[in-house]
């Protein structure tokens, strides 16, 4: 055959070069010998190919470092997108795979405690009646640990993270979620009939803080009228007067700070020019906020005078009804 044919030539050329079956497999055995040697240097990595590799390893460094400058600025990017228009920001953030897709992932997103993020913003996103956003909410409060926490401390804790919305409907839906899940996270606390106590009851302790706090409310709110305002609330009984009592004095001592953390970007990341707009937010909000209090002081009247002519079915529906009408006209007056 062909090979047979090329021997043949060799070997007429140098008989040396004719190899025969001996040698042949000693050439094999030091072949192999040879290439577990170089698997041995392989393995040891000789020092050629260390050098290579660790300047690789600088260059990955250099890399990544550059890569994560790279992040954060696309991090800050999105945030700052979120705080002018929260969807837009999301799907910017979660284009660059630095927020996910489901709902979870949103929810734990807002509950960083990112201050970059505008908590006026976060208040409306929350409060927004689209489904998304709904489910956004439920996951969010849902991450939120009540449990064994008197109401005020769990209202407290509730309202760092964002700001009340203006709206009525946002704040309604925010306020009854946050009920729900305090009476979930206390299932025996043994003190509200159900969860529209603790819902109309943390009105009442929004309206007494604004009361006690705001320098717009010049007459302050008693005990008794405090104690008065909640007749009825628990399922047409009285909740305790001492439980009300304790609680008037907890929020006379310290406010619920509503105004949430963070930055409000719109009128921070601005020049000083603005810092007027700091003050003249303040003072809306302060309105805001004694919209927010007439609001649950109507509410709280409406629930304490229907109580002798409605059943207590109705008087629960009528109370969130009362509660709806009343608020959009006041903020409406502003």
């Amino acid at each position: 055959g062909m090979f047979g044919g090329h021997l043949e030539v060799y070997g007429r050329v140098d008989k040396r070069l004719y190899i025969s079956p001996n040698t042949q497999s000693n050439l094999s055995s030091d072949h192999k010998r040879d290439s577990k040697q170089n698997e041995k240097l392989k393995g040891s990595g000789s020092t050629s190919d260390f050098n290579a590799s660790s300047s690789l390893g600088n260059k990955e460094n250099v890399e990544q470092i550059q890569n994560l400058k790279q992040q954060k600025e696309i991090l800050e990017h999105g945030i700052n997108l979120f705080n002018q228009k929260p969807r837009k920001g999301l799907e910017f953030l979660q284009k660059h795979a630095l927020v996910g897709t489901s709902v979870q992932d949103i929810a734990d997103f807002l509950c960083k405690e990112d201050d970059r993020l505008d908590r006026t913003v976060i208040g409306d996103f929350l409060g927004d009646q689209d489904q998304l956003n709904k489910d956004v909410m439920y996951a969010y409060v849902d991450m939120l640990d009540f449990t064994n926490k008197e109401i005020v401390s769990a209202l407290r804790y509730f309202l760092e993270g964002f700001r009340l919305p203006g709206e009525a409907q946002k704040v309604d839906r925010l306020m009854e979620k946050f009920a729900s899940r305090y009476c979930e996270c206390n299932p025996n606390q043994g003190i509200f009939a159900n969860a529209d106590t603790a819902y109309v009851l943390a009105f009442s302790i929004i309206m007494l803080t604004t009361d006690l706090h705001s320098p717009q409310v010049k007459t302050k709110m008693s005990k008794e009228a405090f104690i008065r305002n909640n007749r009825g609330i628990n399922d047409s009984e009285d909740l305790p007067e001492e439980y009300l009592s304790s609680i008037y004095d907890e929020i006379k001592e310290s406010e619920i700070k509503m105004k949430g953390g963070g930055k409000d970007s719109k009128s921070q990341n601005m020049n000083q020019g603005k810092s007027l707009d700091q003050k003249k937010k303040q003072i809306l909000w302060n309105i805001e906020l004694e919209t927010i209090s007439q609001t649950a002081k109507a509410l709280m009247e409406s629930a304490s005078h229907v109580k002798q002519n409605f059943t207590t079915a109705t008087d629960e529906i009528y109370v969130k009804h009362m509660f709806k009408i009343a608020w959009t006209p006041l903020l409406a007056a502003f």
